[in-house]
């Protein structure tokens, strides 16, 4: 029974040994689904830096479409005012070759 003994020691050691491996296998695993916790973590981390940078731009847009609009207003305004003096200028114009026309028919006198 002795080789049966040194066949059992045998498969104990080898046991032992396949144990060994197993658990540094385990720990493999554990070191690897920490570093995969951890970079998931980074990557929500920076979706919602992303997600945040979005809104603001999404505000400055909107901060910006904004003056652009005021920027048309002012423009169209500006404008219709050109178009009202243009027109003020020709009447005032007119007005005054009319009155240009009526002075020249006085005369005046030298003392």
């Amino acid at each position: 029974s002795a080789a049966a003994a040194k066949s059992t020691a045998a498969l104990i050691t080898d046991s032992q040994s396949r144990v060994g491996d197993g658990g540094a296998l385990v720990q493999s695993t554990a070191a690897s689904l920490d570093s995969i916790r951890a970079s998931i973590a980074r990557i929500s981390a920076l979706a919602q830096e992303i997600a945040g940078a979005t809104q603001s731009e999404v505000s400055t847009l909107s901060s910006i479409q904004e003056g652009v609009a005021q920027i048309a207003d002012v423009a169209q305004t500006n404008s219709a005012t050109a178009e009202e003096n243009a027109a003020a200028s020709e009447q005032f114009c007119a007005q005054a070759t009319v009155l240009h026309n009526a002075v020249r028919k006085f005369k005046l006198y030298e003392k």
